[in-house]
């Protein structure tokens, strides 16, 4: 018993971890990101374009909340 209450403990930590590192890290490729957007999408597109960008990294935080709950029961 102690041994699992032990794992889930450093489950939990390993998550807050991961979460502190992609909460300070994951906006150092925004800029790379934006600059691809623009050369790679035609004007008339641009907007569509970011927009569908914004859409994936939402559903990206939505789905990973999920995913940790999913993992931590």
């Amino acid at each position: 018993m102690v041994a699992a209450h032990a794992n889930c403990q450093a489950t939990e930590v390993l998550l807050a971890v991961g979460v502190v590192l992609a909460m300070s890290t994951g906006s150092f490729i925004m800029p790379s990101l934006r600059a691809m957007i623009t050369d790679i999408a035609p004007p008339s597109r641009r907007t569509e374009a970011f927009g569908m960008n914004r859409i994936a990294i939402n559903l990206g935080w939505a789905g990973g909340v999920g995913l940790g709950g999913v993992f931590l029961t």
